[in-house]
């Protein structure tokens, strides 16, 4: 290392030092010039190089007095000083064989001489750390070389890209997609609520379809009928807490669901599920018996103690239910999941789905993309639920041997997994803690988290508590980088005072999968995805355009933007 090190890049020596900062007292200006926050500085100690990142750089102007005495008499020479300090925090060191390790082993002493960390030994660090698990991301701004990630670290312990809007997050995870989609065996599961992602030729596409789009025979329809939703979500879906009897309502509708669920084992000759299945079981049922049994008890007319004729105990508690639950069923927005086609094996369409969803059979479907676009607003948080739970219940009863990881790539992750504020919508609470278990088990049956997102403060604590890696473009909300300093060590605060300034496309890589966090300039995709910021001032110098307001009206009925 020390061949690296000369007076080209000698800054000073060490003149105070602390458990994890230091100082030094500057002494060769001419190598402050380009000193910036944030580059990195060697200490050479005795026994180790230990890398610092710059956090502070000051200078004092002032005068020293120096007293001499000629043949004549006794003299004063005032000379200029200028005094530099550069306050450090240490970040690990270097090893023998030139790697990064993240400790410092041994402190740096008073004295020490200290370097400006040069480009050549920095470029030597990041070779020395290449492996097969290691992908480029970007550039170094102040370094140049390859931003070199390692593919198991960032994904092992879930990972995320937060960035304000225009920032450039959706074009940073087209580029990861695209480098993941040449790898063998991936497996990314995209959940795509704009539909920005819908163009990727390398991907596959899956559809929850809107009312248009229903009966279509294309294999790309992705219905989830309803006796996929549990106990919680089908309460949630058709019955009103506001309701005086709601629970009333809530428990018949409970009972009635499992008699239903029990009748079809019985009569397909299941007897083995009999045993161990639940209320939340993912078992077809009848619901049109479910809503005659409730329409019975709503209308039902009993024999009085006297011999004459009077309403039964429910009559009239199920009426405004009963209207919820025709209208969802008559609404083709929820056609996804009333509508959805039946097959021979109705049983085994469980199947079906989950293959859909999880299996890696051609190149396209390593890349898995589903547009949630068509789903109303009120329910989506219980269908992306439901998604992500059928996926890990499913990869959780695999064989050790048939499991491959898969990354769920969660896109606007604030819309759906607020924090502890937001959750007063039981919807939104519900699902939240769908992903925070996840985020907290999934690991061990070999799915992580990818979580992307414009407003990290309004994203469950939880969840972000155990993202490990962090790609942070531009943040200009005060509120967005206070939550992501709270969840990184002190020895970063420095970095993250950069992030208002960062240009587009600009990030800084903080977590295990790095070697140590620099400011990185991101690679563009070569296939964007739709969400190019609008031009406001060029469009409305643009020549008028014709609009067809009969095809834009004839859309939002449909709830489609399709022909």
């Amino acid at each position: 290392m020390i061949e690296y090190l000369n007076d080209v890049n000698y800054l000073g020596k060490i003149k105070e030092i602390k458990s994890n900062t230091a100082s030094i007292k500057a002494l060769h200006f001419q190598n402050l010039d380009s000193l910036k926050i944030g580059d990195m500085v060697v200490i050479s100690t005795d026994v180790q190089g230990v890398v610092a990142i710059v956090e502070k750089i000051s200078f004092t102007q002032g005068f020293i007095d120096e007293f001499y005495t000629d043949e004549d008499e006794s003299k004063i020479n005032r000379i200029d000083t200028k005094t530099g300090v550069i306050d450090l925090v240490l970040v690990g060191h270097i090893t023998d064989d030139l790697k990064f390790d993240r400790s410092v082993t041994v402190s740096p002493s008073v004295n020490d001489l200290c370097y400006a960390l040069p480009k050549d030994l920095f470029k030597k660090i990041f070779a020395t750390n290449n492996n097969s698990s290691v992908f480029s991301v970007g550039e170094f701004s102040y370094y140049g070389g390859n931003a070199l990630v390692d593919g198991n670290k960032f994904f092992q312990r879930h990972c995320s890209i937060l960035g304000s809007t225009g920032s450039g997050k959706s074009w940073t995870l087209a580029a990861i997609l695209e480098k993941a989609s040449k790898l063998q065996s991936s497996n990314l599961i995209v959940f795509d609520l704009h539909g920005e992602y819908s163009q990727l030729n390398y991907a596959k596409h899956l559809q929850i379809p809107g009312p248009d789009a229903l009966y279509s025979d294309t294999e790309n329809l992705l219905y989830l009928p309803f006796w996929l939703l549990d106990a919680g979500d089908l309460n949630s879906l058709f019955i009103s807490k506001n309701d005086f009897s709601a629970h009333n309502q809530i428990s018949i509708f409970q009972s009635l669901i499992l008699k239903e669920k029990k009748n079809f084992l019985a009569s397909n000759y299941i007897h083995s599920e009999l045993k161990s299945f639940t209320i939340d079981s993912p078992i077809p049922f009848d619901l049109d018996a479910v809503i005659e049994n409730l329409d019975e008890k709503n209308t039902e007319m009993i024999t009085g103690s006297r011999g004459g004729v009077k309403q039964g105990t429910f009559y009239g508690q199920f009426s405004r239910m009963l209207t919820r639950i025709r209208n969802k069923i008559n609404d083709k927005r929820y056609g996804f999941i009333f509508s959805a086609p039946t097959t021979e094996h109705l049983f085994n369409s469980l199947e079906a789905i989950a293959m859909k969803l999880m299996d890696t059979k051609d190149d396209k479907s390593k890349i898995k993309v589903i547009d949630f676009s068509s789903v109303p607003v009120d329910i989506l948080p219980v269908i992306i639920s439901v998604v992500a739970k059928l996926i890990c219940t499913v990869q959780f009863w695999m064989t050790s041997y048939e499991r491959s990881p898969i990354s769920l790539v969660l896109d606007e992750a604030h819309v759906y997994l607020p924090s502890k504020e937001g959750q007063k919508n039981p919807n939104l609470a519900k699902c939240a803690n769908t992903f925070e278990k996840i985020a907290k088990e999934g690991r061990k049956a070999g799915i992580s988290l990818f979580v992307v997102s414009q407003r990290p403060s309004d994203i469950s604590e939880t969840i972000l508590s155990q993202i490990n890696n962090f790609i942070i473009l531009k943040l200009s909300n005060y509120k967005d980088r206070s939550t992501i300093e709270k969840l990184l060590p002190d020895s970063f605060s420095n970095l993250l005072e950069n992030l208002s300034i960062l240009k587009v496309g600009e990030s800084i890589i903080i977590g295990d999968s790095v070697a140590f966090p620099a400011r990185t300039i991101l690679d563009k995709p070569q296939q964007p995805p739709i969400s190019a910021t609008v031009d406001f001032w060029s469009n409305w110098c643009a020549p008028k355009k014709e609009i067809d307001f009969t095809k834009a009206i004839s859309s939002m009925r449909k709830q489609s933007k399709s022909k």
